[in-house]
């Protein structure tokens, strides 16, 4: 979607909010034509804790592994935690966390998942999610973060967007 010449870029594209909102936020060559996608973002953790919004300050003064947090899943995390007024900090190590807040530890990747000293909690997107927990012994689901976000649909976690040339042109089959 980022070409300079039109006609290398797709014509209908489905992307992360943030990445849409980033790349195509000026809504000059491309137009979002709808959400694809609501929350499909989990904490999984071990153990048999459940996170709600009446629990979920159980993770003062621990560290969450978060994938991709500057993108939907860390943005939708941190106003969770923001709603329901719980203390948050980001983390660059296990070491620089602190007791009365929620530690959030930025992952480089889905490998980090399960393998980081102190690290017990992770927030992930499905397929990743059903895929460590059956993979990784002892890891459950421990937090729904759509049921958490709360509201009427939840967060949307990706869109679909079309070239504004094909919706002009061919608006009915759009």
């Amino acid at each position: 979607v980022t070409y300079k010449q039109e006609s290398d870029n797709a014509d209908l594209c489905v992307l992360p909010v943030t990445a849409a909102a980033k790349l195509l936020g000026s809504g000059e060559r491309y137009q979002m034509l709808g959400a694809v996608t609501h929350g499909n973002l989990y904490l999984i953790a071990k153990g048999n804790t459940v996170y709600t919004a009446e629990n979920l300050n159980g993770l003062i003064g621990k560290t969450v592994g978060v994938l991709q947090i500057a993108e939907v899943p860390g943005l939708t995390l941190k106003s969770v935690l923001s709603t329901l007024e719980l203390p948050y900090q980001e983390v660059t190590s296990v070491e620089n966390a602190a007791a009365d807040k929620i530690n959030l530890l930025p992952l480089s990747g889905a490998g980090d998942v399960g393998a980081l000293q102190g690290v017990e909690t992770y927030l992930l997107g499905e397929p990743a999610v059903s895929a460590k927990v059956k993979t990784l012994q002892g890891y459950t689901i421990a937090g729904d973060l759509q049921v958490l976000y709360g509201g009427e649909n939840g967060y949307p976690q990706a869109v679909l967007v079309a070239k504004k040339s094909l919706v002009e042109g061919k608006a009915q089959w759009v």
